[in-house]
């Protein structure tokens, strides 16, 4: 009888350690952890402002743009689409400046990749796209001048974040 309880009691030991389940953190390093995390992935409110999704639609244009925002630096994805031109999808990267954003825009369009300087004014909650001369520069279209831009483009109101 005893042999077969200390089989039994090795058998349960072993199973145990040998176990892939999460153990408990101590306390303290919990702590340090928190400490240095910039965002709770668990509070709401701050991933709802660092993640945000604009948009315009209409019957023939649809603009979207998702963006996540780490601080000063925005990484995210648009598309273009607007009634009589190329529909183009890609990927943004750049930086908030005061209340614009000012990014590289890869993009696809008709399968062909180009890269492209986009410039984006928040009011509240929206963004509107600024438009100014361009150049081509390193393989890219840039802005000529990023003070002469006119935002005068149409206004991407903030949205669900549904893709």
């Amino acid at each position: 009888m005893k042999k077969n309880i200390i089989a039994v009691l090795t058998v349960c030991t072993v199973a145990a350690c040998n176990s892939n389940e999460t153990k408990p953190v101590d306390a303290a390093v919990t702590d340090t952890i928190a400490a240095t995390t910039t965002v709770d992935k668990n509070d709401t409110t701050a991933m709802a402002d660092m993640y945000n999704c604009y948009g315009y639609t209409t019957a023939k244009d649809t603009v979207t743009l998702h963006i996540m925002n780490m601080g000063s630096t925005v990484t995210g994805d648009a598309v273009f689409k607007y009634a009589g031109k190329d529909k183009n999808t890609g990927t943004l990267n750049g930086e908030m400046k005061g209340d614009t954003l000012m990014a590289s825009y890869k993009f696809m369009s008709e399968g062909k990749e180009s890269v492209r300087q986009v410039a984006f004014l928040k009011n509240g909650d929206s963004f509107t796209e600024g438009y100014g001369a361009s150049e081509e520069k390193a393989g890219g279209m840039v802005f000529k001048n990023t003070g002469a831009l006119k935002f005068t483009g149409t206004a991407l109101v903030k949205m669900d974040c549904k893709k």
